[in-house]
């Protein structure tokens, strides 16, 4: 593998749902079992059958379907609100929303260096999410496994800035390709 690489995914189908008041125990449980996985309380991602649901604040998550899921149902939403039904609001954010795949065995190296976050692997490791500010961009990051790789969620009108601006601190740092 590079030692670093910055790429766009194709992003899944993305919804953000946000618990009602009083509702988010509820909303956890009905999550549990339609999805396969409780919504995570704490800076978490975690996988249920084919979802991705990630903390993204209190009571409220990112949830992320295969493409082909989402579409099949009529859209997220379609996909999402009968799980949630009087437990939380389900809002598609698919078209507002780009991933970006940074990877290689200096990854963290690079996010350290760009993010104002502590990423050792100590305190940040497979199914930690963090939610920050970076070139007055907010965005959110996990490690998507084991090895050196991460995710950014970021507002697709920042993304195509955020990338060149990442890449270019990827290519100051000697030997990265980006």
């Amino acid at each position: 593998m590079a030692e670093c690489s910055v790429r766009t995914l194709t992003a899944p189908a993305i919804a953000l749902v946000i618990a009602r008041k009083g509702q988010a125990h509820a909303a956890a449980t009905a999550a549990a079992q339609a999805l396969g996985a409780a919504l995570p309380n704490t800076p978490r991602i975690v996988y249920g059958n084919d979802i991705a649901l990630l903390w993204c604040g209190p009571e409220r998550w990112l949830l992320l379907a295969p493409e082909e899921r989402a579409a099949a149902a009529g859209g997220i939403e379609a996909l999402l609100e009968p799980v949630f039904a009087d437990t939380a609001s389900v809002t598609d954010q698919s078209g507002s929303r780009v991933l970006l795949d940074v990877a290689g065995n200096r990854a963290r190296e690079l996010l350290s260096r760009t993010l104002p976050l502590d990423l050792h692997p100590s305190v940040f490791g497979p199914g930690h999410t963090a939610l920050c500010r970076a070139h007055y961009v907010s965005l959110q990051l996990w490690q998507a496994s084991a090895e050196e790789r991460f995710v950014l969620a970021l507002p697709r009108s920042h993304a195509a800035g955020f990338r060149h601006w990442l890449v270019g601190a990827a290519t100051a740092m000697v030997g990265i390709e980006a």
